[in-house]
């Protein structure tokens, strides 16, 4: 918000990143981005606008943390850009396309019954939350609860639908998501990623929460435009247009950046 930004440093309407030697500083992750800039700041700094306070859409999102990732001078070869599905996923789209990498989609679900609350992954697994930490849950077990089971099975059928591959051993994976409010979903999805000996994992979202590092969802950075001086905002809240992400949507534009790269 324009509050947030405005104690911080940065203009009411524009974010503004001061890169004083892009190698210095990785991604506008950790500390964030105004405070990392200003403790850098030289007579020979940068000035990059990273855009307005609210996006265009997904896509613009993804455009303009593509911006963030070029001006930081992100190293970005060999990464494999991955979308939540499914809001995720048109972002991921717009950063795979920038920098000309591989896209795909991961399908998180969650089930809530009989006051618990689980997640369920495409590896047929899951993770419960118990009070603010997620404890995994084995395949066995998410058989026993019949809803859980079921979910399981079109979660798995979906990512299918989607990209059918998942991932391998030390791959370097860029997640991307339209944005984070309790944290739980992308969490379980990183947990999940972990659990597949993936070897990094950068974290994409437009807007963070005020007080998100990456060590609260177990990321190595986390890329994003700004923070909102709000603990959890809802995600719509920073969009003109938010509509619904299909699975149609999802498939195609896998499909289409696979097509490009072929």
């Amino acid at each position: 918000d324009a509050r947030g930004a405005q104690r911080s440093g940065c203009e009411r309407a524009h974010l503004v990143l001061l890169i004083p030697d892009p190698h210095r500083v990785r991604s506008m992750g950790g500390s964030g981005f105004c405070r990392a800039a200003h403790s850098f700041a030289t007579p020979n700094t940068v000035e990059v606008t990273v855009g307005s306070l609210f996006f265009v859409d997904r896509t613009d999102a993804g455009n303009r943390l593509a911006d963030v990732m070029h001006a930081t001078a992100s190293e970005m070869s060999g990464f494999h850009v991955v979308g939540l599905a499914r809001g995720g996923v048109p972002i991921a789209a717009a950063i795979a396309a920038r920098f000309s990498l591989t896209l795909s989609s991961f399908l998180v679900d969650d089930w809530r019954g009989e006051k618990r609350h689980v997640f369920v992954t495409p590896f047929g697994d899951g993770y419960e939350v118990v009070g603010q930490e997620l404890v995994y849950v084995p395949d066995a077990r998410l058989l026993r609860i019949n809803p859980v089971s079921l979910l399981s099975r079109t979660v798995a059928t979906r990512q299918s639908a989607y990209n059918g591959d998942l991932f391998a051993v030390g791959d370097r994976v860029i997640l991307c998501d339209d944005g984070i409010v309790s944290g739980n979903t992308v969490r379980a999805a990183v947990a999940a990623l972990r659990m597949s000996r993936v070897q990094e994992i950068r974290f994409a979202t437009p807007v963070i929460p005020s007080m998100l590092q990456p060590e609260d969802i177990g990321v190595d950075d986390i890329v994003f435009c700004r923070r909102s001086s709000l603990v959890a905002p809802p995600t719509g809240m920073f969009y003109r247009s938010f509509p619904d992400v299909d699975d149609g949507a999802v498939r195609s534009l896998v499909e289409s950046q696979r097509a490009s790269l072929a």
